[in-house]
């Protein structure tokens, strides 16, 4: 027991925000473990049998004073997580815009024709 008054929360939106830092801190931990899965995907869309999974835009919840200490060395690694997952994300953004600049620049010529022969022989 951390002396901390029991977890409530407000209500925000769609949504409901965490009001003590130890739910602030699972709930961003939820989100990056979305985001991980979603940046290391190899197609997200794959799978038509999967609900997408979509975070609800961020907002700084109202938390007062500092990090309890019990909690610092969670959110270092939350922290430390959210770099790793930023640069995995930017990597893949610089990447798809590579990918739709090489696209316009081979134009409609170059992009896949449909056949031009009938196998009558099936």
């Amino acid at each position: 027991m951390t002396g901390r008054p029991p977890a409530r929360e407000q209500s925000a939106g769609s949504g409901t925000v965490p009001v003590t830092w130890e739910e602030a801190i699972t709930h961003l931990e939820q989100m990056v473990d979305v985001v991980e899965r979603l940046a290391t995907s190899p197609d997200p869309a794959a799978t038509a049998d999967a609900e997408p999974e979509v975070l609800e835009p961020w907002a700084p919840p109202p938390l007062e004073g500092p990090v309890p200490a019990e909690l610092v060395a969670r959110a270092r690694h939350l922290l430390q997580r959210q770099a790793v997952v930023r640069v995995r994300l930017e990597s893949a953004l610089e990447q798809s815009r590579d990918d739709l600049a090489r696209t316009r620049r081979l134009g409609p010529q170059h992009r896949a024709q449909a056949s031009s022969y009938v196998d009558v022989s099936a």
